[in-house]
């Protein structure tokens, strides 16, 4: 398993990033998350769709997902390539938390989730933002790119997508982000991220919890990570 597996495949059914992050996706009837890592949507979300088809390129991931979900009926898991999908207009809701900024062809991964989607169907995602914070931290987890706010507009209503919202998340972290590493030239280690180390931490997870929780909100005008809710026209 490399690295970016290993990190995937930790538990985070408790992280406040994903919990927040996965709290803006719409609900639906049938949900497809692209890149499960360890499948905590289906943790967190259980309730908020009737089918969740859980999907990554990693078979040591894929194999991890199919035994830890056996005894949950309605969840799926599925080995397949971001840029070819075997669906066709099968789904309410598809997600791609953290995935375009992985793959050199996203443009590829733009057409795949179109097809994927039903007329009407809602496509919800997660990239990061600003080139010029291109680091350490993506080198390692495989980052091809970060995006700006005006590439990724293009680039979704180019794929023959309508933009609902596009937004900047996650303010919180963008300064100690610039100190670790722009100026200490050492990657950013985010703190307290499943809030399981002891008191101190747990109160850290649940105060950037609720900063994030309020950031989802308010939308500020500056944030580590870009969210886009877009629809695929009837």
């Amino acid at each position: 398993m490399n690295e970016l597996d290993a990190f995937q495949s930790q538990d985070f059914s408790t992280d406040y990033r994903l919990r927040v992050l996965f709290s803006m996706i719409p609900k639906g009837g049938a949900l497809l998350d692209i890149g499960s890592g360890n499948g905590a949507i289906a943790e967190m979300r259980r309730d908020s769709y009737k089918r969740f088809v859980l999907a990554d390129n990693s078979p040591e991931l894929v194999q991890h997902l199919q035994k830890k979900f056996q005894d949950r009926p309605n969840v799926e898991v599925s080995l397949q390539d971001a840029r070819h999908l075997i669906w066709q207009e099968e789904f309410d809701v598809i997600s791609a938390c953290d995935i375009l900024e992985h793959v050199s062809e996203d443009t590829l991964c733009l057409q795949a989730f179109m097809r994927a989607l039903k007329p009407e169907g809602i496509l919800f995602i997660s990239v990061p933002a600003y080139p010029w914070l291109y680091g350490m931290r993506d080198k390692k987890y495989g980052h091809v790119r970060r995006y700006t706010k005006k590439d990724l507009r293009q680039l979704l209503t180019e794929a023959g997508l309508e933009v609902e919202m596009l937004f900047y998340w996650n303010a919180v972290g963008f300064f100690p982000y610039i100190v670790s590493e722009k100026i200490l030239k050492r990657p950013l280690v985010a703190p307290a991220r499943t809030g399981k180390g002891g008191v101190v931490s747990r109160f850290i997870n649940k105060a950037l919890y609720g900063i994030l929780l309020f950031e989802s909100r308010i939308h500020m005008p500056f944030g580590l990570s870009l969210i886009a809710i877009c629809r695929k026209q009837g």
